[in-house]
């Protein structure tokens, strides 16, 4: 009789395959893939297109219990054309044969790479099945990293509200509301690809692919009502920076226009006091000191004034 470890063994093995990732960059390895695998050409242009939507095929296969091709799309960190941080999408694709996975992006995917970051699953080669759920969660967890970068950067640029005049700021809102359009298109071209995993029954015969499922699907709702909350609130904070400027400069033009009418009083003084007519005090020996004085006065009384109507 077979024990249960014996039988968990075999089944283990039965499901592990060969993991190959390439960049689309490297185009001999990419040529190799394809010709080895005889990729038909749709798939690579697939992988080279950054508008490409998400999406799952089958093709020749003994039995369609799981597509041979997913597409999904991922958030990547650019600098963008103002010089300020953004986020764009990129399609990673997910080629699945009995024995072998091969992944095609078109940038570093830390999610597939670099594990043991940010709570991402390992991804094993021991189960084909539970590999494509766990590269999907990543994806998720991608997802809501980015949201919580943007969420941090839109609280820093509220922070720099109340004292701006410029638009470097607003800049920043700009790229931060450019992201969210690109992650609600991802999100919402992703969802449904994911939701449908739910129908192939590879994916839910057992409870920990089930979990994971639901899991996953649970993370990308949540960037959804992440990305449509964020950018609601982008909104209006865009709205009330725009009337904030406005109102920064017409505190600076009130200051300065105030600290003109004062700076001019001098100036009228000195020009009526240096007429060739006579004038009061011409001839007393004192005559600069209490001009001076109530110069000054007049100058005080002006600042005070402003001040108290908070021109100042």
């Amino acid at each position: 009789m077979t024990s249960n470890t014996e039988m968990n063994s075999s089944q283990s093995s039965d499901k592990s395959f060969h993991w190959i990732h390439v960049q689309t960059e490297d185009e001999e390895k990419l040529k190799n893939v394809q010709s080895q695998f005889d990729l038909p050409d749709y798939v690579m242009q697939s992988a080279r297109d950054q508008r490409e939507i998400s999406r799952m095929e089958y093709w020749e296969q003994d039995n369609r219990t799981i597509p041979n091709l997913v597409i999904l799309k991922y958030p990547v960190k650019v600098e963008g054309q103002l010089g300020c941080e953004e986020y764009v999408t990129y399609p990673i694709v997910i080629i699945t044969f009995k024995k072998t996975i091969i992944t095609i992006a078109q940038t570093d995917v830390p999610f597939l790479t670099d594990t043991q970051q940010k709570h991402y699953l390992e991804l094993k080669t021991v189960d084909r099945d539970y590999f494509i759920l766990s590269l999907i969660w990543n994806i998720g967890t991608e997802y809501m990293e980015c949201l919580k970068e943007v969420d941090q950067r839109m609280k820093e640029l509220e922070q720099q509200l109340q004292d701006s005049t410029d638009t470097e700021q607003l800049y920043g809102l700009m790229a931060l509301q450019k992201s969210l359009v690109y992650f609600e298109s991802a999100i919402e071209s992703n969802h449904p690809i994911i939701k449908k995993l739910e129908t192939i029954e590879k994916f839910t015969e057992t409870a920990r692919s089930r979990l994971l499922l639901h899991r996953a699907l649970i993370e990308i709702e949540q960037a959804e009502k992440t990305v449509d909350e964020t950018n609601r609130l982008l909104d209006q904070i865009g709205e009330v920076y725009s009337a904030a400027i406005g109102n920064n400069l017409n505190t600076v033009m009130k200051f300065l226009s105030s600290i003109t009418i004062i700076l001019s009083v001098p100036g009228i003084i000195g020009a009526l006091w240096g007429m060739n007519v006579p004038v009061p005090l011409t001839t007393d020996p004192e005559g600069f000191i209490i001009l001076t004085a109530i110069t000054m006065l007049i100058c005080l009384l002006g600042a005070w004034f402003f001040y108290k109507k908070k021109y100042l």
